[in-house]
């Protein structure tokens, strides 16, 4: 996803926000995601859909990690 796509939110006495629909569908969210503390801000990722960062010859390969080959054996 490369455009930005903002909306202001509010936070409840508790802590919580609500995520647009359309936003947990698009990246696939269900009852669990993963918050991670960035530089930019706070960062709310699908757990089930995380990256591993492969380097070959100079180029970097994001695979998601539920598509990568397990080794067998």
């Amino acid at each position: 996803m490369k455009e930005k796509i903002g909306v202001l939110k509010d936070i409840d006495k508790l802590g919580r926000i609500v995520i647009p629909k359309e936003y947990r569908e698009r990246l696939r969210l269900d009852t669990r995601v993963e918050l991670v503390l960035t530089t930019d801000g706070v960062l709310i990722r699908n757990p089930e859909y995380s990256l591993i960062k492969i380097i070959t010859s100079g180029d970097d390969i994001d695979i998601p990690a539920d598509k990568r080959k397990k080794k067998e054996g």
